[in-house]
């Protein structure tokens, strides 16, 4: 009995000491700062040709946005625009976030019905929305301009392109793309 006593108290302190010893794994919310980060800037417009990559937009959009025009000075015509960049895939670097941001200019004045008010924006990866936004307020005069922003998050960069189309009564005079990423080592 006294060894089996002994046993068992050697036990319970084994069975302490192994809990005791246990850690949990838990994330960390410290910020760690990059060691290599890189930044891309891209830009589009004023003028000449848009590229939509067509792909990357839904199949409905696809015949609209051909012979997209920056800064168009005409109604009635769609826009389609796609960045393209290095998804960066390799085992040391990701883009972290990116900001898409739009210079729009009303072409059609007036209220809500048949007017640029009327008019959405919408982000596209791999042909689905990751963003929409509708520039203008009731009313709106023509030749107005306004800028919008879309955040976009790690996920939406990892395929390399962005794209955006604009409705038929708002010109997009430009836009760029920044992207910043990090690389664990030098690039």
């Amino acid at each position: 009995m006294k060894n089996s006593l002994i046993t068992n108290a050697l036990l319970a302190v084994c069975l302490v000491a192994v809990a005791a010893s246990a850690q949990e794994v838990r994330p960390s919310t410290e910020q760690v700062a990059c060691p290599f980060p890189v930044t891309l800037h891209l830009s589009g417009g004023p003028s000449g040709a848009a590229a939509p990559v067509l792909s990357q937009f839904p199949a409905p959009l696809r015949p609209l946005i051909g012979g997209s025009v920056w800064n168009q000075t005409a109604a009635d015509k769609q826009f389609g625009h796609t960045f393209r960049f290095n998804p960066m895939t390799k085992e040391c670097c990701m883009w972290t976030s990116g900001l898409l941001t739009l210079h729009l200019k009303a072409l059609v004045g007036g209220p809500s019905n048949s007017t640029s008010v009327n008019d959405g924006v919408n982000v596209y990866v791999g042909g689905v929305q990751v963003g929409a936004k509708t520039p203008w307020t009731s009313t709106v005069v023509r030749g107005a301009t306004t800028t919008i922003t879309f955040p976009l998050t790690a996920s939406n960069l990892a395929s390399g392109f962005v794209s955006f189309y604009v409705e038929d009564d708002t010109a997009v005079v430009s836009a760029e793309l920044d992207l910043k990423g990090c690389c664990i080592r030098r690039p």
